[in-house]
C-alpha cells in the first residue's frame, strides 16, 4: 500500500482479482463504484442460480399439460432471465473519465446477467424481478423512422452542413424525457456542476424503474450530459468552425497548413507582402505541439438556420411576421422595414454583369429565373451587424452577427434568434484590405443561400416538410466607422465624403445653411456608380488612392 492509504484502496472485485497482484489500487470514488457494481453482480448471480434451480425442478412440458388436463393446479409460470445492470459501454464503465484511469471491465467467466438493478443506493435490497409481459408485446418493437429525403444543396456541396442530426426524443417515455430535460436545465439554467446534474438524472430515473413498465426494457437510459445533449439535438459544437489565420493580416489557412509548416511559418501573402506568422509551437507535457498563431471562430450560418427552422417557436414567429408584413398601411407611412421598396423589389436568381462600357447591371441567370423574395414561401431577409468593442485599454474585439428581419420587431434581436457569425478577437481591428479574409466564409454562405438550399421545416401535428430556403442580405447594421470599413469606403473623417450612403460631402456638413440638413433634399448615393468606380480602381494602388481622394470611395 502507498503512504497515502487514505486516497487509494484495494479493490478485490471479480475483474480486479484476475490481475497479477490479485487486486487493484483505486481512488475512493472508483473503488466505491467497483464495490457497488460487485454487489449488484453478486445479487444477479444469486437470482440467476435460484431461477435455474426452479427451471431444473420444473416437470417437462408434456407432464405439465397432462397435470392441467386432470384438474391439477398449474405451477407458477417461469420468470424471465434476470436482467443485469447496464454497466458496460464498449468495455468501459459508464463513469467520469477524470475519476480513474479507463480500463476494460468485463467478467469473462461469469454469465452476463440480464436483470436491471439501480446502482445508486448501496445498501438497498435488490428489487423484485420485472413482471411477465405478453409474448406479443415482447416481439413488437418500435419500427425505426422512415429515411428522410436527400437534400441537394447548390454551389459546393458540403456534407458536414447538409447532413442532419435528428433525435428521436419524442419517442421516449415522458418520464425519461422529463429526466433528461430536468438534468440539462440544472446545468444550463440553474448553473449546477456537471457532476450534480449527472447525479440528478440518475436519481430521477430510479422512480420510473420501480414502476412496472415505467421504462421499456429495450430502452437504455442515458446517464451523461454529453449523451443527453446529443440525444435531444442540443449539441451545437458541430456548428462552430475554428479557422487558423495569420496573426497580422488575417489571411486564412487550414490545420493541414499549420501541421505541415516549419518555423517561422511566415505568411504567404504576396500583395502586399506580410511578415506575420500563422503557426507557433506550444509545449504540452514536455512535448512540442504545433498550434495556430491566431484563430477566428465562425458559426456556420446554413446549419444554424436549419436548426432554427426545426423550432416550433421560430416557425410561428415567421408566420406572425409574414402576416404583419402584408397588412394595409396608410400611404407614405412606414411601420417596419417590410413597408420599404427594397423589401418589395428584392429578387433572387440574378447575376451581376460588367459590360465593356463600364456600367454595372443585374440580369436573370436564365430566362424567368428572377423571383421576388417576398413572394417566396421561405424567402428570408437578413441584416448583418458588425460592431467593435473595446475590451481593455489596448485591446479591441469585434462581433459579426446575423438577424432575421422576417420576424416581428420584438423578436428580431432575441439571443436565440440571432446567429453569431464570427468573432474577431483582436487585439487590433483588421485593416480595410484584411477584412476581406474575415468576411469571405460569410459571403460564401450568402451565395449558397441566395441560390437556395433545401431545409426541413417544423409543422405542427404533421411530418417535417422539405422546403427551399432563400436568404437576401438586406442591410448592414453598424456605426459609421464600421460601415465605412465594411463597404470599402473611406472613413467619416475623409475630406470629401463622410462615409455615408448619400451624395453629401464634408463641405455641406460644415455649413448649417446648406441643403445637407434639409430632409427634402436627401438623395441616396448611386450604388452602380460606386461599383463602377470600384471596378476602375482595381488596376493599381495609385488608381485606388486617386479615386478615394477625389470621390470619397
Amino acid at each position: 500500500m502507498p503512504a497515502n492509504n487514505k486516497i487509494y484502496r484495494e479493490c478485490k472485485c471479480t475483474p480486479c482479482r484476475k490481475k497479477p497482484k490479485g487486486y487493484s489500487l483505486l481512488k475512493y470514488s472508483a473503488w466505491h463504484q467497483h464495490q457497488t457494481i460487485e454487489k449488484a453482480l453478486q445479487a444477479c448471480i444469486t437470482y440467476q442460480a435460484k431461477f435455474r434451480a426452479n427451471v431444473d425442478a420444473a416437470p417437462p412440458l408434456n407432464v405439465r399439460d397432462k397435470g392441467i388436463q386432470k384438474g391439477k393446479p398449474e405451477t407458477q409460470p417461469l420468470l424471465p432471465a434476470p436482467k443485469g445492470p447496464e454497466i458496460y459501454e464498449g468495455g468501459d464503465l459508464l463513469m467520469d473519465e477524470d475519476e480513474f484511469v479507463q480500463e476494460p471491465f468485463s467478467h469473462n467467466n461469469v454469465p452476463k446477467p440480464e436483470l436491471e438493478i439501480p446502482l445508486d443506493p448501496v445498501n438497498d435490497p435488490p428489487p423484485a424481478p420485472e413482471p411477465l409481459h405478453n409474448s406479443q408485446q415482447r416481439l413488437c418493437t418500435p419500427s425505426p423512422p422512415l429515411p428522410l429525403p436527400s437534400l441537394e444543396v447548390e454551389y459546393d456541396s458540403d456534407e458536414s452542413e447538409s447532413s442532419y442530426e435528428f433525435s428521436h426524443t419524442l419517442n421516449d417515455p415522458p418520464a425519461l424525457r422529463f429526466a433528461y430535460l430536468n438534468a440539462l436545465a440544472d446545468h444550463v439554467v440553474r448553473k449546477h456542476p456537471v457532476c450534480d446534474a449527472k447525479i440528478n438524472v440518475k436519481n430521477t430515473l430510479i422512480a420510473p424503474r420501480l414502476i412496472p413498465g415505467g421504462i421499456p426494457y429495450h430502452i437504455k437510459p442515458l446517464t451523461t450530459l454529453k449523451l443527453v445533449c446529443r440525444h435531444l439535438g442540443l449539441n451545437t459544437s458541430g456548428l462552430l468552425q475554428q479557422v487558423p489565420i495569420c496573426d497580422k493580416c488575417y489571411m486564412r489557412y487550414s490545420m493541414e497548413d499549420v501541421l505541415a509548416a516549419d518555423l517561422l511559418a511566415t505568411c504567404t501573402r504576396e500583395r502586399p507582402s506580410c511578415s506575420g506568422s500563422y503557426m507557433k509551437i506550444k509545449t504540452r507535457n514536455g512535448k512540442p505541439k504545433k498550434i495556430p498563431a491566431k484563430v477566428l471562430l465562425y458559426m456556420k450560418i446554413i446549419p444554424s438556420l436549419r436548426h432554427m427552422l426545426l423550432r416550433p417557436t421560430f416557425v410561428r414567429l415567421l408566420k406572425e411576421g409574414s402576416e404583419a408584413s402584408v397588412r394595409e398601411r396608410p400611404p407614405n407611412t412606414y411601420y417596419n422595414i417590410s413597408d420599404g421598396s427594397v423589401w418589395k423589389s428584392a429578387c433572387v436568381g440574378l447575376r451581376r454583369v460588367f459590360p465593356h462600357d463600364g456600367t454595372v447591371a443585374d440580369e436573370p441567370i436564365t430566362p424567368g429565373s428572377n423571383m421576388r423574395v417576398s413572394s417566396l414561401g421561405y424567402g428570408l431577409f437578413a441584416a448583418l451587424n458588425i460592431n467593435w468593442f473595446r475590451v481593455s485599454k489596448k485591446r479591441s474585439s469585434s462581433a459579426i452577427y446575423l438577424a432575421i428581419l422576417n420576424l416581428p420587431q420584438y423578436a428580431q434581436y432575441h439571443v436565440h434568434n440571432v446567429i453569431l457569425a464570427c468573432v474577431i478577437t483582436g487585439p487590433k481591428e483588421p485593416h480595410l484590405e484584411d477584412l476581406n479574409f474575415v468576411l469571405e466564409p460569410i459571403v460564401e454562405s450568402f451565395k449558397r443561400l441566395y441560390a437556395g438550399v433545401a431545409v426541413h421545416v417544423y409543422q405542427e401535428n404533421l411530418p417535417q416538410a422539405v422546403e427551399r430556403l432563400y436568404l437576401y442580405p438586406t442591410l448592414l447594421g453598424a456605426d459609421i466607422p464600421a460601415c465605412s470599413k465594411f463597404n470599402k469606403i473611406p472613413a467619416h473623417s475623409h475630406s470629401k465624403g463622410p462615409g455615408c450612403n448619400c451624395n453629401k460631402n464634408t463641405a455641406d456638413l460644415n455649413n448649417p445653411q446648406a441643403k445637407a440638413y434639409d430632409p427634402l433634399e436627401f438623395v441616396y448615393a448611386d450604388e452602380y456608380n460606386i461599383l463602377q468606380l470600384s471596378k476602375k480602381s482595381t488596376s493599381s494602388p495609385r488608381a485606388r488612392a486617386c479615386i478615394a481622394k477625389d470621390y470619397g470611395i
